[in-house]
């Protein structure tokens, strides 16, 4: 009986081993790619329309002019953001790492289920949850230090 290999977290190792057939997935992240493109185009053309040529506000509030402008950007932001994701995934993809976590101490295979649900994470399951757990526990941590007396 061969002995099975664990991670530091105690993920199975032995699971990242073996053919994958990750072959689709090229075609997706092209696919998201293009149609993002396409949103992200249409974003800079919104906001470059919402603001007049000679930089004037078009409203009587200032608020109301802002507005526009605002939602245009954080979709853009949001857009941006995403294509980062797919240039990160498409980078594994061709390096090889596609699918297994990236987690130095762990390197276990990303389950297949969870890839199909979000094929940019880059993390097994387990890792991402500790991972989770310790961003909230640092808001938590940063919080309390934001309500400290003297701190403004």
């Amino acid at each position: 009986m061969q002995p099975t290999l664990k991670s530091k977290e105690g993920h199975d190792l032995k699971k990242a081993a073996g053919p994958r057939d990750l072959s689709n997935y090229r075609e997706i992240f092209e696919d998201i790619e293009k149609e993002l493109r396409v949103e992200l185009a249409k974003e800079e053309r919104n906001f470059l329309s919402s603001v007049p040529a000679d930089g004037s506000a078009t409203r009587n509030h200032m608020a109301d002019s802002n507005a526009p402008n605002y939602a245009a950007e954080t979709r853009a932001a949001l857009i941006k953001e995403n294509l980062r994701h797919i240039a990160a995934a498409k980078k594994r993809l061709k390096n090889g790492t596609f699918g297994i976590c990236v987690d130095p101490e762990c390197g276990a295979r990303i389950e297949d289920a969870r890839l199909f649900k979000n094929p940019f994470v880059d993390k097994c399951y387990p890792c991402q949850q500790e991972d989770d757990k310790e961003a909230a526990r640092q808001r938590k941590l940063n919080q309390c230090r934001g309500t400290l007396p003297g701190k403004h």
